[in-house]
């Protein structure tokens, strides 16, 4: 990496810390990621992203987006409508990548009271469309608890589970949509899917 990528990644970053995950963001704000983002794309070193899957591959955390998230929110919005009017406090986001699966995992974590934790998943297949574009096929969402000391009694009064049914809740899903790869190097990435948003994400491991 040259020092000019080096300096561009390092003040994209300083940035984004500012924003909380774009939530506290100003319009100045926006359009300064915005502009820095786009001189880190032009430097992209990785030619091909979509063609070097061994680097999409591991977990990486959201560290910024445009797609409006809400820190305190609802599960019913976070699930498109799928899971109950459960108020939330969002605490973590990630996506996790594996080659084997071809699997593309959204993972919202949340608590609902300080002593109720959970995930959120959004489970889709992923496949290579272009050397930069994956199209995202979902088909589930889940929801379970974080911790496996969880009061399971609270749980499932606060996500209306009867006593008979498992402590997860799952639903099918059939929507499509692509992502575009437009940085990526060994630890950030830098992405722009179909409904127009900036995704900004870092590697925590493979």
């Amino acid at each position: 990496m040259s020092k000019n990528s080096a300096d561009d990644k390092s003040t994209l970053l300083a940035m984004v810390l500012e924003a909380d995950a774009g939530r506290a963001k100003t319009a100045e704000q926006q359009e300064a990621i915005e502009a820095a983002s786009r001189r880190l794309e032009e430097q992209n070193p990785t030619d091909s992203p979509s063609e070097h899957l061994e680097l999409l591959a591991g977990l990486w955390k959201l560290l910024y987006t445009t797609t409006g998230l809400e820190k305190n929110t609802t599960l019913h919005r976070l699930s498109f409508g799928q899971f109950p009017q459960l108020e939330v406090n969002v605490t973590g986001v990630y996506q996790k990548l594996t080659i084997e699966e071809a699997s593309y995992t959204n993972l919202i974590e949340f608590t609902a009271t300080p002593s109720l934790a959970g995930v959120l998943s959004i489970c889709a297949q992923f496949e290579v469309v272009t050397p930069v574009r994956l199209q995202i096929n979902f088909n589930q969402a889940l929801v379970s608890p974080k911790n496996p000391d969880i009061n399971l009694t609270a749980w499932r009064e606060a996500l209306g589970i009867n006593d008979n049914q498992t402590v997860e809740m799952s639903v099918d899903l059939n929507y499509q949509g692509w992502i575009d790869t437009t940085y990526l190097d060994q630890d950030l990435r830098l992405a722009r899917g179909n409904m127009g948003n900036l995704y900004i994400l870092e590697l925590e491991h493979k």
